[in-house]
């Protein structure tokens, strides 16, 4: 399995490894990946981000724009669909309809 997510902009190619993500945000045909260095933004999409990442079983889509890292979540509060806490102070939605499934996930950790 690969330890690096490979990302590029216009200008650069980022290889970030996969235990630095926090988590990772769609703002529609932008994504941002936030890590413990702090914010990269590509030009892919959150489908085409997810597909690269289905190999490492630390991570998860929480909701139609968001993908967390198992390792860095802090709390999960148990709020509608539910809220995740990440180590880096954000909140992150869990979807309804996805709320089963993470938890399935989250209690095999």
């Amino acid at each position: 399995m690969n330890k690096h997510l490979t990302i590029s902009t216009e200008r650069k190619v980022y290889k970030i490894p996969l235990s630095d993500i926090i988590h990772i945000k769609s703002n529609g045909m932008r994504t941002t990946i936030f890590t413990e260095a702090g914010a990269h933004y590509c030009s892919k999409n959150l489908k085409e981000v997810h597909h690269r990442l289905k190999g490492s079983p630390d991570f998860f889509r929480t909701h139609t724009s968001h993908i967390v890292n198992f390792s860095k979540i802090k709390e999960y509060q148990r709020v509608d669909g539910g809220i995740l806490v990440m180590t880096n102070g954000s909140n992150v939605p869990i979807a309804r309809r996805r709320k089963s499934d993470f938890l399935n996930w989250f209690m095999k950790k």
